[in-house]
């Protein structure tokens, strides 16, 4: 595993409440994301497993013990290479002074069960 990402190799679960896997992390960079680990040979995890990206916002107070914990949890997981930078604002001249952050979390999914949005619909793609 690339040693940058085993430092989070204690992260269990996904705020999905999906389970995170990280035995194929090295290959593709993410955690496998999903209620199990699909059993698959090493040809079919190449042609099934794809990386998603979920894109996420957030304000931090950095007057807030937890708005700091969580920010530096981020920007953590950024500089390690699980998730990427999308762009922060800072703003200092407020008070309490404020961050904000968009950002990309990448995980692996099995692309045989992965879900499309089609005309306001969800459909599932087989």
């Amino acid at each position: 595993m690339s040693n940058s990402l085993l430092k989070f190799s204690n992260v269990k679960r996904h705020s999905s409440g999906d389970k995170l896997y990280w035995s194929r992390a090295p290959e593709i960079g993410a955690p496998f994301r999903g209620k199990e680990v699909p059993a698959l040979t090493e040809d079919e995890a190449e042609q099934f497993l794809i990386k998603v990206a979920d894109a996420k916002v957030g304000f931090f107070r950095m007057t807030s013990r937890r708005g700091r914990r969580r920010f530096i949890e981020i920007l953590d997981k950024i500089a390690n290479g699980w998730y990427r930078l999308v762009y922060i604002k800072r703003f200092y001249k407020t008070n309490p002074a404020v961050h904000y952050i968009e950002w990309l979390e990448y995980y692996q999914q099995d692309g045989r069960q992965v879900k499309a949005i089609t005309h306001n619909k969800e459909v599932e793609i087989a």
